[in-house]
């Protein structure tokens, strides 16, 4: 078992993790390190609570030399304002001793605070895409010095939609085509991966549908276990919201998409409603999600009221 001696940590690094406590490094951490301080492209996968933000953080802070350049060299794109909290603390944790200036940006909070604290100067840049795309935007954030990028946490709904789609491919052809890209729309920003693969001769359309739906990124994962959670704690039923609808062509080709921020109309009851939802993670904050809901309602709602 190696210690974060045979690391060769710099003095305030090694420091700062005496200060934490902590004193070996963890199966991801010894994997990943020497890999990431050759400056290589790594993908790593390990369970909730195993060091995965320390496994990138101490090569990437090992290897980052003092600058007095304003913008970043180093961005971290993660999901969840929750968890640009967690990564910063943890980061600002390992730069107690050194003059690496870590900041963390996400939507729902006044966007010219974060345009001067960006000005001021950093070195880490914490962010959720949609806030990152609106400062970029604004030309205030430069991104043309980023040396490191980490895309944190986007494995779950990912292995997801490739395991869905492994039961209907051949083998060696799921593929991630692309990969947490940035997409803006008048209301809100997505960011959207691609998994493509080719499907088995013996597997009709029908069957692809099935082994794909209902989608993760509406229900959570296990599937089955969260949708009995759905079923249990949710008011309302989601009827065609968070489903699908498509069409099937005469010669076997279809297209289906997600059923998200519809207007649905029950004639008969003379009925009108809209379904929104944000994802719901044990590190939410209910008022950040009510927030996040009204957002994405905001269309519907002037179309409706006005």
């Amino acid at each position: 078992m190696l210690s974060f001696e045979d690391f060769k940590l710099t003095t305030p690094l090694s420091n700062a993790l005496e200060d934490l406590g902590f004193t070996e490094p963890t199966p991801i951490q010894e994997a990943a390190f020497n890999v990431l301080c050759a400056g290589k492209d790594v993908v790593g996968i390990a369970q909730t609570g195993t060091g995965k933000t320390l496994a990138y953080s101490l090569p990437i802070i090992r290897n980052l030399e003092y600058s007095t350049q304003e913008s970043p060299r180093v961005l971290i794109m993660v999901p969840t304002r929750e968890l640009v909290v967690q990564v910063v603390d943890s980061l600002k944790a390992l730069n107690v001793y050194t003059n690496n200036r870590v900041l963390g940006v996400y939507g729902g909070t006044n966007i010219n605070t974060q345009k001067q604290q960006i000005s001021e100067g950093i070195d880490i840049l914490v962010a959720t895409p949609g806030r990152l795309y609106d400062l970029a935007l604004s030309r205030v954030l430069q991104l043309k010095n980023i040396q490191k990028l980490v895309i944190d946490e986007v494995d779950v709904m990912l292995d997801l939609v490739r395991n869905d789609l492994s039961k209907i491919a051949k083998k060696g052809t799921v593929k991630v085509t692309e990969l947490c890209e940035i997409h803006s729309f008048k209301q809100v920003h997505h960011m959207i991966s691609t998994v493509e693969a080719e499907v088995l001769p013996t597997v009709s359309a029908v069957g692809v549908i099935a082994a794909a739906f209902p989608m993760g990124s509406m229900t959570g994962a296990p599937k089955i276990s969260a949708m009995t959670i759905i079923e249990e704690l949710e008011e309302t039923k989601r009827g065609v919201y968070s489903g699908a609808v498509g069409y099937f062509s005469p010669q076997g080709d279809f297209d289906f998409n997600v059923v998200i921020r519809s207007i649905l109309y029950n004639a008969s009851n003379s009925y009108v409603s809209f379904s929104v939802g944000s994802a719901i993670t044990s590190k939410s904050t209910p008022e950040k999600e009510y927030e996040e809901c009204l957002v994405k309602a905001k269309a519907m709602r002037s179309v409706l009221e006005n």
